[in-house]
C-alpha cells in the first residue's frame, strides 16, 4: 500500500493513487467481511434460539466496559455511529455493532 498524502484537486475533488489500496487487497476484505457476517448470524441463531427474546439483555464483556448487555453495548456504537458521515444506512442489528473478539 502506498500511504502517501491524498491530493485535493480543483473543486475539492479528492485523487486518491492508484495503488493506494490494490486490487487483490479487495478479495482479502470481501472474504473478511463475509466470514465475519456469517458468524454474526450463527451466533444470532444460537442465541436467539437459547434465550429467545432476551437475548439482547445478556451479559457481555468488551475492550470498552468490564460488563455491559448486548443491547446496551449496541445502542452505545449505534449512536457513535451517527457521528461518522460516511454511514449512509443505519444498521439497527445489535450483533453488526459487536466485534468479534466480543
Amino acid at each position: 500500500m502506498n500511504w502517501r498524502s491524498i491530493e485535493k484537486s480543483e473543486h475539492e475533488v479528492v485523487n486518491i493513487p492508484a495503488n493506494w489500496l490494490c486490487s487483490h487487497y479487495y478479495d482479502a476484505l470481501t472474504v473478511l467481511f463475509r466470514v465475519e457476517n456469517a458468524l454474526r448470524l450463527f451466533v444470532y441463531v444460537i442465541l436467539k434460539d437459547r434465550y429467545g427474546p432476551k437475548w439482547k439483555d445478556l451479559d457481555i464483556a468488551s475492550d470498552e466496559d468490564s460488563k455491559t448487555t448486548i443491547s446496551a453495548l449496541a445502542n452505545r456504537r449505534i449512536e457513535q455511529g451517527k457521528t461518522f458521515g460516511y454511514l449512509s444506512y443505519p444498521i439497527q442489528s445489535p450483533l453488526m455493532h459487536l466485534t468479534s473478539g466480543e
